[in-house]
Order: C-alpha cells, then structure tokens, then sequence
C-alpha cells in the first residue's frame, strides 16, 4: 500500500471512530478499551493509549474461529 492510500485509509476509518467516541462521552463511561495488531498510531491519535495494568485485564474468546 501506497503511504497516500495508506493515509487516506487511517484518515477514512479514524473518522468513524471519532464519531463514535463523541456519541460515548455523554454517557460518563470510564473507560474504552480495544484491541488491534497494527493500528497503534491511529488510536493513540484518538486519546487511546495503552493499558497500565495490562496484567488485571483478561478476555473471554466465544467464537476463536473468527
């Protein structure tokens, strides 16, 4: 990929995804966690940073075909 179509990918998901944050600020939540293996930059951009305590978190896989 192209680092303009590249860009222009990161630009065109991070637009939905800012969206959906301000939709969620209303609600008071404390936190928002998500998961992704290449995307760091984007999300970081967005207000996400890593976890700190990374070892209290688990996860419950219900379909790990997907």
């Amino acid at each position: 990929m192209s680092p303009l179509t590249q860009q222009f990918a990161v630009t065109a998901l991070a637009r939905p995804i800012a969206g959906i944050l301000e939709e969620c600020d209303p609600l008071g939540l404390r936190r928002i966690a998500l998961s992704t293996n290449d995307a760091h930059g984007l999300y970081f951009n967005l207000g996400f940073t890593a976890l700190n305590t990374p070892k209290t978190w688990m996860e419950r896989i219900v379909d790990p075909g997907v």
